[in-house]
């Protein structure tokens, strides 16, 4: 009788030649695991960058935020104009660049308020922010006496926010514009 060879386990085999592997292939693989530890680190200070970055935005936002509501206007605006400037990345810049553009509306600015108004529509996605600065544009165009302009600003507010107070406003504005016009 012959005798019987015994079947080997297939999870003995696969660890052997992982192990195998690994002390043949040391050296990349201790390659490997300190480009991943360099590159979790590399991260790791951006994300903690970023952090502090927003943090000093914050700040200085919070800063000129109450220049504009104490009536500094002049000040608040150069204010949100180096928030803008050097954190203009960040979700902070974004609600600066609004408030600019309201400090360049409230200085008699026009121009430039309809520009920063502009950017604020370019730059976010927030709604509130959106209504404000459409609202913003189509009050600059009636300020510089362009009336067509800012019916059709007006128009955008209504068609897109239906329902809100911005565009009840809008619509006020509407026929406030076509009573005097006529």
């Amino acid at each position: 009788m012959a005798r019987k060879v015994p079947k080997t386990d297939i999870f003995i085999q696969n660890v052997q030649r992982f192990f195998y592997k690994l002390t043949k292939y040391r050296n990349y693989v201790f390659i490997g695991i300190a480009g991943l530890i360099v590159i979790c680190a590399v991260a790791g200070y951006i994300k903690k960058t970023n952090f502090e970055k927003e943090l000093v935005a914050k700040r200085l936002f919070y800063n000129a935020l109450s220049d504009y509501t104490a009536g500094n206007i002049q000040r608040a605006l150069e204010s949100f104009k180096e928030i803008t400037k050097s954190y203009g990345g960040t979700r902070v810049g974004a609600r600066a660049l609004y408030y600019l553009a309201n400090c360049y509306y409230y200085l008699g600015k026009f121009e430039e308020a309809r520009e920063s108004f502009e950017k604020v529509l370019k730059k976010t996605k927030d709604e509130i922010f959106c209504q404000g600065a459409l609202l913003g544009i189509a009050d600059c165009y009636l300020q510089e006496g362009k009336i067509l302009e800012a019916k059709e600003y007006y128009e955008k507010v209504r068609k897109r926010f239906p329902g809100t107070p911005v565009a009840e406003l809008a619509k006020r504005r509407l026929s406030l514009i076509s009573t005097n016009v006529q």
